[in-house]
């Protein structure tokens, strides 16, 4: 009984070990801070904030916000097409941006990410200041664009050189629609300069 009782707490004793250490580590960075400076592969908190201080900080033509979520087969879908479009345009700065900050949930990601391959670029988490990951989503989301009312995962904003939001999809866009408008956006813009 005593060499089954030690075994049992043996065991706990290493899960928890074994748990603390798979720990996801979300880093955060400073406003001022360059895009280029931060660590491809790597998580980081986001806000309102601290996305128009890096972007001012940011002389790429376009920054391509990526809004979406491991469990969205449409953003799943989206995500190699995200990678495409910043690899085919090197004028890009992609953000790829999950809602989610729990972390049962990053840990899901990372696997998908080990399953799928890492992209090169830093990851985003939103800072979680409201108590709904919706109204935290929206809160993000209508701070660039206050008309948008369409709350959906799968969400492409794009700003130009200034900072400017120039283009934002809605959920019921098909994901190759939404890369589509989204290319033929920027094609667009960098014919009218």
């Amino acid at each position: 009984m005593h060499k089954l009782l030690l075994t049992f707490l043996g065991f706990v004793i290493f899960s928890l070990n074994t748990y603390s250490q798979d720990k996801i580590e979300i880093k955060t960075f400073e406003e001022k801070t360059h895009y280029d400076s931060l660590e491809i592969n790597t998580f980081y908190f986001i806000d309102e904030t601290l996305f128009q201080s890096i972007q001012q900080n940011n002389e790429k033509e376009f920054k391509l916000a990526y809004i979406w979520e491991i469990w969205c087969k449409s953003c799943v879908k989206g995500y190699p097409l995200v990678l495409k479009l910043t690899n085919d345009y090197k004028s890009i700065d992609a953000f790829l941006i999950i809602n989610d900050s729990r972390e049962k949930y990053l840990k899901r990601v990372v696997k998908f990410f080990e399953k799928k391959g890492y992209p090169d670029v830093p990851l985003f988490i939103l800072k979680n200041e409201q108590r709904s990951y919706d109204a935290n989503y929206d809160k993000f989301v209508k701070t660039f664009f206050p008309q948008h009312n369409d709350h959906g995962l799968s969400l492409f904003m794009l700003f130009d050189k200034n900072n400017t939001p120039i283009y934002s999809t809605n959920a019921t866009m098909e994901i190759y629609s939404s890369i589509d408008s989204v290319e033929n956006r920027i094609n667009h813009y960098k014919l009218e300069e």
